[in-house]
């Protein structure tokens, strides 16, 4: 659910964001463009004065079609951002789950639908952050070993318990 909020909050931001550019740029560039017309026109003068005129006359429509959509797009766009982030690790923790802590970089390449090199990233990162261990695998890939000892054998009716702990430790790039 998470995934698809992210990819909607990303294709509305980008569209408020474009759109607010657009009607912004459009709407100062063709004030300065009348304003440049009455100037060569009228005189100097005139021009400044129908600049000034136009942009407070033209301001609230600037402001709500043209930077709101902007300011709101870029917080739907970043806050997009975060909801894919977060995806990212509740996908990585739901893995160590199910792998007792074993994973290597093409399972979490999969599991969380991301290039092996972007994988490969988050495991780095996340292997300092937990002091996770690796393994070569007899097929020569390198394994993840997220165990820590302590924790999996002091838990007492949880065979996981690791995963809770894990979930506060594991920060989001």
């Amino acid at each position: 659910m998470k995934r698809i909020g992210s990819q909607i909050g990303q294709f509305v931001g980008s569209l408020m964001t474009t759109g607010g550019t657009v009607v912004a740029l459009t709407m100062f560039v063709s004030t300065m463009v009348f304003s440049l017309l009455v100037g060569l026109l009228f005189g100097l003068k005139w021009g400044a004065v129908s600049a000034i005129l136009l942009l407070l006359l033209s301001s609230p429509v600037l402001l709500s079609w043209g930077l709101v959509p902007v300011v709101l797009g870029w917080v739907m766009l970043r806050g997009s951002k975060n909801l894919k982030r977060e995806v990212i690790r509740d996908r990585f923790l739901q893995l160590v789950k199910a792998k007792r802590g074993r994973l290597t970089a093409v399972e979490f390449s999969r599991v969380a639908e991301l290039e092996l090199s972007v994988a490969r990233t988050y495991l780095d990162r996340w292997a300092r952050e937990c002091h996770a261990d690796f393994d070569v695998t007899d097929a020569g890939e390198i394994q993840y070993l997220f165990l820590e000892p302590n924790l999996l054998t002091n838990s007492v009716g949880q065979p996981f318990e690791i995963f809770e702990q894990m979930r506060e430790k594991v920060s989001l790039p």
